[in-house]
């Protein structure tokens, strides 16, 4: 017997083929006019956002639509027929994102209201690309989530963690080096000087940079595999923290050697953290390369197999 006609079911069996030429023009001319009028609908609120990029600790902030744009870019594949459930899936997504803008706005809660936005990102591009297209394009765009501000009580917490870590480990290293100093709180006491781990000198700034830069590297390695790019962006918190611990320690070695304070706070103090950045990054490229040679993929260890028993073979 003759099973009844269901347009659903017709419609999730069809299989996806890529888009023409002309759709896949139009699909990101459309793309790119609802992210337009996103960000007209959204522009108070990316304004405020953008206001927090004047502060030292989120200066980067404005490096990450940039970055994000590029990795998407970068990312990008082909458009596939998208099915009549998708399109009201995103609908629905871009319906979820504007009612926890709404709250956000209503509640005064500006860490929702702000990361409402990212949300209705995806919505549109599931409207236009289907759920596949998030395979490519999600990545990038919650990579926005580095351009919002942390909320303060989450500033406060990491910061005083940060600050008694930095203190603590530069502490323990000078004390390595020979140095004779004591350690009160954040204070390190050398012979006639007190170190203040400040704030400022917690790292936070250069954790959020940091972690922001190697997911971009992970993002833009697309041919290695998933565990190595976990890896990667995992160790980026040891490494930020290493690299401010020894800036703190370097500080307090000019300290014990006798340099004048003022050149001490002016030199190392001030002008160093420019340092810190590329001394991080290349322990990471460090690592990227200890970890290309230790560990060989499968493909290329498979090849390596056969050319070892063809060798084999071939001896007499």
């Amino acid at each position: 017997m003759n099973q009844p006609y269901s347009p659903l079911q017709q419609n999730s069996s069809r299989p996806r083929t890529q888009v023409s030429e002309i759709e896949e023009r139009n699909n990101w001319l459309i793309l790119g006019g609802m992210v337009l009028g996103l960000i007209l609908l959204f522009l108070q609120t990316l304004g405020e956002i953008a206001q927090s990029w004047e502060e030292p600790q989120y200066s980067h902030g404005y490096l990450i639509p940039v970055l994000s744009g590029i990795l998407l870019w970068f990312r990008r594949e082909p458009f596939l027929a998208v099915f009549t459930w998708e399109r009201w899936l995103g609908a629905a997504i871009l319906f979820g994102s504007f009612i926890a803008w709404y709250l956000g706005t209503y509640l005064t809660n500006f860490t929702l209201e702000r990361l409402a936005f990212i949300p209705t990102l995806l919505g549109c591009m599931v409207m236009v690309g289907g759920v596949r297209s998030l395979l490519w394009s999600a990545p990038p765009i919650l990579f926005l989530v580095f351009m919002i501000p942390w909320p303060d009580f989450l500033v406060q917490m990491v910061l005083n963690n940060l600050q008694s870590l930095a203190t603590t480990a530069s502490y323990f290293f000078m004390q390595v080096l020979g140095i004779d100093c004591f350690r009160e709180g954040h204070i390190i006491l050398l012979d006639n000087i007190k170190m203040n781990v400040e704030e400022q000198c917690s790292g936070l700034r250069m954790l959020t940079v940091f972690v922001a830069l190697s997911v971009a590297m992970a993002m833009f390695t697309r041919e290695r595999p998933l565990w190595e790019k976990v890896t990667l962006v995992a160790s980026s918190l040891p490494i930020a923290l290493f690299v401010n611990t020894l800036r703190i320690t370097t500080i307090g070695v000019f300290y014990n050697a006798g340099f004048e304070p003022e050149w001490v706070n002016s030199v190392l103090h001030d002008q160093a953290g420019l340092f810190m950045m590329p001394i991080a990054l290349g322990l990471m490229y460090i690592e990227i390369q200890i970890l290309a040679r230790i560990f060989i993929e499968e493909s290329a260890a498979s090849s390596l197999q056969a050319g070892v028993s063809a060798v084999a073979k071939s001896s007499p």
